[in-house]
């Protein structure tokens, strides 16, 4: 493919600008020309009569539209501008132009009312009929020999109007009532009486048709307006919707000239989109070519909606998007959509959306090429990612011929060299877009790479595999392996995680791998790319490695591995549980911002609400009882029985509540253990109001805090400010200090205050890690945290040892099953 290109190939606004500039110079040196009627004609009866200009001047002209043909169709307007230009030109022929222009846009009643001007035939009215026949239409094709009776018709029915004309030049009575059964299922405006044209065109018959076949037609027509009354209602709406938009936007002499924009496009789109779903009322008393039109599939009608929306609004890409992907869901469309993708490119080159969907319907490889090729070098796509699309929509048009030749495929020689050359296309199709956007999009591209990484990976793993298989190869001595690194696959996907370490694409890699998996020999392999994984993968998407990894493990391998596995799992797991909940109370403790940082007025207004409810007389229900809450103290339920003072001082220090005065957990006088609650004393009342916001949000040992108002107080008395808490941390006793017989250790603390207050502290230990947790045979050591406080301990150092294990360090796995049962529950 060719690279992307710096300039455009063309420009149209350039194009139509110098040949606007062109005609006005032709057509301004004779003077009897009107420059303003020129420029503004629409219809035949609205051109001039002027003098030929000159020969030259006028090829001159007609090359220009020729070089924007090379490009882009003509839109209706300039096509009927250069119907008028090549009138002077003998060997020019209007109707092939016509002809031309309606292949590209068949949705457009200006051409079709032309074309019927230029050759008024049956076969060209009943094609515009059928294809523009089902609105009003908003162009008024008059050109000064409307037959008697039928000005009081609307002038917004002209191909109708022109058609029944046809039909009374030629006789044709049958032809002339049908038309009004016709025209009976379509919206019509209110003030069009059907009865009244039909008689009024009935009458220029010769002879008149029978009164009673005129009674006929008439029955038919007020049954099909009554079974189809709903629809034409609501297709009146939108049709209204259309009319305004476009009279909005482009001004009423320029309808259908093919200068819609947005506003109008959207009209066209919610008018197709709501006739996709609507569902026709069903009457058992229309006749049998009625019945046929109601089993016709919706996409027609609303194809017939968009086409016209279309030729109004070439150039808003949404429109074609939306075009084709309705077309895409009709099956009776599989054959136009790559025709229709083919015109919406030449309309809108910039959108790499609709370049997708013309290299993914291509027929041959040769057309894909060249649309892949020719969209790159226009200059018209916008950035790398419009780049990237195409290069990912011809390696996916590759994909797609593999898919089908796997359906029946034999392993011929003919199959196998058609295959291998997809796959050389494929590869190369990879490799180009590596080095076009490396080349032309140096910077900011980390993106596109991995898309092109993935992509490659996957395709590599279970598209090409099929046909090709690097494993195979017996000349080298790792072929046995699933992580052979001469397999493409494999490259693809380690050049992949190299650069990506997420869940999504670890996870596909590992599941590649394990189809590829034939012997018991490659869960070796395995079990090191889910080790690798477990070691990249961010620790708030590693879970569900770590549990495959562990299932694995203890489905296939030995007692050994298992032990292993487990260790790491459990590692890996409590490191999640740490991290998340830590995430999770500094999220809370952040909340609360420093009293002493600047406030916001959010702030100052929660403070000043702290205040008011501080102020407040508040009350605790015991029972049926009613008893007033002490004003400075919380009580916390919910505690874990290992939790200590100071692990209830550090979050109200985080928190910022306020200074406190005593810490107290509420043990069992016989056993000191604790009773799950405590109370918390601070010296201010607005101190309890900020504690309050912290119940289950913050936790203790993994269990949340529920804090309450409190009946009693922590201490029974105090001196005020004269007796704060001060939260002081010991240095833990090591094993060695233990053996040694280290006597304990005080530690002198002096308060904020004038007060010196000295205290001894217990000789600390760490806390005890889960056993499953921990190596076999090490010492556990608990550590004790706690806040200075009056309550009595036991001076007794807590120190656990598992006596079912030896002092090694090394791993010994269980001698039995039932251990190792007992050992992993624990």
């Amino acid at each position: 493919m060719s690279p992307p290109a710096t300039t455009k190939t063309y420009d149209y606004d350039a194009i139509v600008g110098a040949l606007t500039a062109a005609r006005s110079s032709i057509y301004n040196k004779n003077p009897q020309t009107d420059q303003a009627i020129l420029l503004t004609a629409l219809l035949p009866h609205e051109f001039p009569t002027i003098p030929p200009p000159d020969a030259n001047d006028i090829q001159s002209l007609l090359s220009k539209y020729k070089k924007l043909l090379k490009h882009v169709p003509l839109s209706p307007k300039l096509t009927i501008q250069y119907i008028f230009d090549s009138s002077f030109d003998p060997s020019q022929s209007a109707k092939s132009i016509v002809e031309s222009s309606l292949n590209a846009y068949p949705g457009s009643s200006l051409l079709w009312c032309w074309l019927l001007h230029l050759e008024p035939s049956q076969e060209n009215f009943e094609r515009a009929l059928d294809q523009v026949g089902f609105y009003e239409l908003d162009e008024v094709f008059y050109d000064g020999d409307e037959m008697e009776g039928a000005e009081s018709e609307s002038r917004n029915f002209s191909i109708w109007t022109r058609y029944r004309e046809f039909l009374v030049r030629n006789n044709d009575t049958n032809g002339l009532l049908n038309s009004f059964v016709w025209q009976a299922t379509l919206p019509i405006p209110s003030n069009f009486s059907l009865p009244a044209s039909l008689a009024a065109f009935a009458s220029k018959l010769a002879p008149p048709p029978p009164q009673d076949s005129i009674s006929a037609a008439l029955a038919m027509v007020d049954e099909r307006r009554r079974a189809n009354a709903s629809l034409t209602a609501s297709r009146a709406d939108f049709e209204q919707e259309i009319h305004i938009s476009e009279v909005a936007e482009i001004g009423q002499g320029k309808v259908g000239a093919g200068a819609g924009s947005v506003g109008v496009a959207t009209a066209y789109y919610n008018y197709a989109t709501a006739v996709l779903s609507e569902k026709k009322p069903k009457n058992k008393e229309l006749v049998e070519e009625e019945k046929e039109e109601e089993e016709e599939h919706p996409f027609v009608l609303a194809q017939k909606i968009f086409e016209r929306g279309l030729a109004d609004c070439p150039t808003i890409d949404n429109l074609w998007l939306e075009y084709l992907k309705a077309a895409i869901r009709s099956p009776s469309s599989a054959s136009s959509i790559h025709n229709i993708s083919l015109r919406s490119i030449r309309n809108c080159p910039w959108s790499a959306g609709l370049l997708e969907i013309a290299i993914a319907t291509a027929p041959t490889s040769k057309a894909m090429a060249k649309l892949g090729t020719e969209g790159l070098s226009s200059g018209f796509l916008a950035d790398q990612n419009s780049y990237l699309k195409v290069h990912l929509a011809c390696a996916r048009w590759h994909k797609a011929e593999l898919v089908k030749l796997s359906e029946d495929f034999t392993g011929s020689d003919s199959e196998q060299d058609k295959a291998d050359d997809l796959i050389d296309e494929l590869r190369s199709c990879y490799k180009n877009a590596f080095k076009s956007l490396k080349k032309h999009f140096p910077k900011n591209s980390q993106q596109q790479y991995h898309s092109l990484m993935k992509s490659e990976a996957w395709s590599e793993s279970y598209i090409v595999r099929f046909f090709s298989d690097d494993d195979d190869d017996d000349d080298k001595e790792h072929d046995s392996s699933p992580l052979n690194p001469s397999n493409m696959a494999t490259k693809a996907w380690e050049k992949l995680v190299k650069n990506d370490n997420t869940l999504s694409t670890w996870s596909s890699y590992i599941e590649y791998l394990t189809s590829k998996m034939t012997s018991p020999q490659h869960l070796q392999a395995l079990s090191a790319l889910l080790r690798r994984a477990i070691a990249r993968v961010e620790l708030t998407e590693v879970a569900p490695l770590v549990i495959k990894y562990v299932e694995m493990e203890q489905s296939y391998q030995t007692v050994g591995n298992i032990f292993k596995a487990e260790f790491l799992g459990n590692n890996k797991m409590k490191k999640i549980a740490e991290a998340q909940q830590d995430a999770d109370q500094n999220k809370a403790l952040n909340s609360t911002s420093d009293s002493s940082a600047p406030r916001s007025k959010k702030r100052r207004l929660s403070d000043d609400s702290d205040d008011e409810e501080a102020t407040k007389q508040h009350f605790v229900m015991a029972g049926h009882l009613k008893f007033p809450a002490h004003p400075t103290t919380v009580y916390v339920k919910n505690l874990h029985t290992k939790a200590e003072e100071y692990d209830l001082g550090e979050i109200v220090e985080k928190a910022k509540c306020g200074p406190l005065i005593h810490i107290r957990i509420i043990r069992d006088k016989k056993s000191q253990e604790s009773k799950g609650a405590a109370l918390i004393q601070f010296e201010e009342s607005v101190s309890v109001e900020r504690c309050l916001k912290l119940s289950d949000v913050v936790s203790v040992h993994g269990m949340a805090l529920v804090i309450e108002r409190s009946r009693y107080p922590a201490i029974t008395s105090y001196v005020p400010r004269a007796s704060k808490v001060k939260l002081i941390k010991t240095k833990p006793v090591t094993a060695e200090t233990e053996a040694s017989g280290s006597a304990t250790t005080a530690t002198t603390t002096k308060t904020k205050t004038a007060t010196t207050t000295t205290t001894t502290t217990k000789t600390t230990t760490t806390k005890p890690k889960p056993k499953f947790l921990m190596k076999p045979g090490a010492i556990v050591i608990k550590k004790k945290k706690k806040f200075l406080s009056p309550s009595p301990k036991s001076e007794e150092e807590d120190v656990d040892m598992d006596t079912s294990m030896d002092n090694s360090n090394s791993i010994s796995p269980p001698k039995s099953n039932a251990q190792f049962a007992n050992l992993y529950k624990s």
